[in-house]
């Protein structure tokens, strides 16, 4: 068990999922079984997310995988790590996030989680009801959970998830401001993201004053996260046509190029 511990922290599943079934293959008595299965899914979870463009048979044969794991062992504490994964896979990798979010909403009426968890599968609800576009129903999450954690760290991500709808919805003024709060958050991940979306802010209206560019450029970022990749390269494109001299070319550039990595087009 620490041997796959070991190779999932250095990348290396096929080793992990080895040790895994060897745990697996020694029986329902033994002690680790029912944690091998379950982190043994989890290994193939981060295994088939790491790649660019995982095949959609993997993801569904991996999904049902999950879901049967859920089925036989109920839900808790031992399986949330399941349901959580389970809920990301159908959102963004199988085009069912109504279904991800029906699915974590039922999971939460189930079972009392404690006070972080909930919060975890709040912020992914959040996230999935941005996906669909229900941008009041997502903030109103994140906020949620900005509230019941104010000074911690799970508090500080709602807050910037809320600050990046605001930027989404092109109320950049608000956007900059929630994220000059967050430059000095606790962890340094949610500190440089925030700093990074006030630059953007900045060196993108701060010359002119016009929103316009700005407002595609986050409009493209938002489809970005939808995974639609050809209509937010459209989108990117059309700025370059409209605003040739704009800030926002070297932006666009490096978008551009992540979107062509996503899809290995490399």
């Amino acid at each position: 068990m620490d041997l796959a511990k070991l190779c999932v922290s250095n990348e290396n599943y096929a080793v992990a999922e080895k040790c895994y079934q060897y745990v697996i293959s020694k029986g329902k008595d033994n002690p680790y079984y029912d944690v091998a299965n379950i982190e043994k899914l989890n290994a193939n979870y981060l295994q088939l997310t790491n790649q660019s463009n995982p095949n959609n048979l993997d993801v569904v044969l991996l999904n049902t995988s999950i879901e049967a794991a859920i089925k036989e062992y109920g839900t808790g504490s031992l399986t949330l790590p399941l349901i959580k994964k389970s809920a990301l896979l159908k959102a963004y990798y199988l085009n069912q996030p109504q279904e991800a979010i029906q699915f974590l909403e039922e999971v939460t009426t189930q079972y009392i989680f404690n006070k972080n968890d909930l919060a975890d599968i709040k912020l992914d609800l959040g996230d999935m009801n941005l996906l669909v576009g229900n941008i009041w129903d997502a903030s109103l999450i994140y906020s949620q959970v900005e509230k019941d954690f104010k000074y911690e760290v799970v508090g500080q991500d709602a807050k910037f998830r809320n600050s990046k709808l605001s930027y989404y919805a092109s109320d950049f003024k608000w956007a900059k401001a929630q994220c000059d709060i967050l430059k000095g958050a606790t962890t340094k991940t949610i500190a440089n993201d925030a700093l990074d979306l006030s630059l953007i802010i900045t060196d993108a209206i701060g010359v002119d004053t016009n929103a316009a560019p700005l407002s595609m450029f986050s409009s493209a970022e938002l489809l970005i996260l939808q995974h639609q990749y050809e209509k937010a390269l459209a989108r990117l494109d059309s700025i370059n046509l409209v605003y040739t001299e704009h800030t926002l070319g070297d932006d666009i550039y490096y978008k551009k190029a992540d979107i062509f990595k996503r899809t290995n087009r490399y």
